[in-house]
């Protein structure tokens, strides 16, 4: 999808770019201080996150010939999507730069043999930083809202902050058409924020129509449209999360619902409780939502397969559920389903992105969850693991109480002979420290 915003955005200037996966992918048309006859699109993933948005904000206002040199790359367009992006103008070549995705430079996200120079920064950091803007007060102001927003969920005003609104937007409207509304509505706030409010990193719809009033005579930009649409964004979301809720109920009895009751460790109290794994399938976005809420699902894992195929296993945050167990397991079965071995160290198998030969599962350290395609990457392929296998994989990651033979439950481990083994699961590692602690106190009596 290609937004033309320059120097103002506008739904008209939207048009259809079909990339080679078929999917549909946001770009948008730039100057910045470029020489005029540069011709530079902006691409990021579809349902943008506020980082994105941030980062595209940066490159939008701040590129030039250094950045260009070093981070935009010629593509092919045909003469209709030329014609369409730059009407009347002679063709000639078009250059990208790629935001938040790729596993590029200014995509903060692992991936397969990538080493993320620093985990703890966001895309829009990374963009401030490439283009050398990352000491302006202006910057610093807004990515001390964006980057804890990015990384820990950080929240302002009840939820009302404009990453958290993005958020709330791009499940209310779906479509992409309305996203690449969410994505202007977006960039219109963050602009202002940047511009007209230096020293204030309070980032709520609220505090940025206060700031777009104060200004109003500098800022070309309607703020009732804008409010409205925010608010009747905000209760389309509250209706869907309701209806969700409610599907939620009616989908308890179906043929693809399942709950399990098994004991969990807890790797902040050190305790085992019971906890309550759901696995369903659904592509309502709120479903994830429904199935751990505390008046509802009350899971503290919930497995989702989409229609598509793909899967997505989040843990409930506060319940210190251990995902990195959880992906160690699913990242060995998918490598054996694929017939080859490839990557067996533990640590490597439970960190943050993907792992050789099992590419389609992508671990989010941060918010504690597996996933086997995104927003970020829809056109990752369905894992060859099925529903089921899926499902067991998970409870075996999980159950504390689940061991392969009696002498586990005796506290003995068969260390390589048992194909337990080679998951590196905690309960196992327990069972091996206190083995050998044994037979050290023997060996010194």
């Amino acid at each position: 999808m290609f937004v033309t915003i320059n120097p103002k955005p506008v739904k008209e200037d939207i048009m259809t770019y079909s990339q080679q996966t078929g999917l549909p992918e946001f770009a948008l048309k730039i100057k910045g201080r470029l020489d005029k006859s540069r011709k530079v699109l902006i691409r990021t993933h579809e349902g943008p996150h506020a980082d994105e948005a941030t980062a595209i904000v940066f490159a939008k206002e701040y590129v030039d010939d250094d950045f260009f040199r070093d981070y935009a790359t010629p593509i092919f367009l045909t003469n209709a999507d030329f014609q369409d992006l730059f009407p009347g103008e002679k063709k000639e070549p078009v250059h990208l730069i790629v935001i938040g995705v790729e596993s590029g430079d200014l995509d903060e996200h692992p991936g397969v043999n990538k080493v993320i120079k620093d985990p703890k920064k966001c895309c829009a950091e990374l963009t401030a930083e490439a283009l050398k803007i990352n000491h302006l007060p202006e910057v610093v102001n807004l990515l001390s809202y964006i980057a804890p927003h990015d990384k820990d969920n950080y929240q302002q005003n009840g939820k009302r902050d404009i990453g958290s609104v993005m958020r709330i937007l791009n499940k209310a409207y779906p479509d992409v058409d309305s996203q690449v509304d969410n994505l202007v509505w977006a960039i219109s706030g963050l602009e202002i924020k940047l511009f007209f409010d230096k020293e204030n990193n309070d980032c709520s719809i609220d505090r940025i129509a206060e700031v777009a009033k104060r200004f109003s005579k500098d800022i070309d930009l309607n703020m009732v449209e804008w409010l409205d649409f925010v608010e009747c964004g905000l209760a389309k979301g509250r209706k869907n999360l309701d209806a969700t809720f409610d599907s939620f109920e009616k989908m308890k009895e179906g043929k693809d619902f399942f709950s399990y009751i098994i004991p969990v460790y807890n790797y902040k109290t050190k305790k085992i409780i019971d906890r309550k794994i759901i696995a369903i399938k659904s592509d309502d976005s709120n479903i994830g939502v429904s199935a751990m809420a505390k008046d509802s699902g009350k899971a503290s894992v919930v497995i989702i397969q989409n229609s598509r195929g793909q899967y997505a296993i989040l843990t409930q945050k506060w319940h210190f559920v251990s995902s990195g167990e959880i992906t160690t397991v699913l990242n060995l079965k998918e490598q054996a389903v694929n017939g080859k071995i490839v990557e067996t160290d533990w640590h490597k198998l439970k960190s943050e992105g993907s792992v050789a030969g099992s590419e389609v599962w992508f671990h989010q350290l941060r918010a504690r969850r597996v996933l086997n395609g995104s927003l970020s990457h829809p056109e990752t392929p369905p894992s060859k693991l099925s529903f089921e296998e899926i499902v067991k994989g998970v409870l075996l990651a999980l159950d504390s109480n689940k061991y392969k033979y009696e002498d586990c439950v005796r506290g003995f481990c068969r260390l390589k002979k048992c194909p337990s083994y080679w998951y590196g699961l905690n309960r196992c590692f327990d069972i091996r420290e206190r083995m050998f602690e044994r037979r050290n106190r023997k060996k010194s009596a």
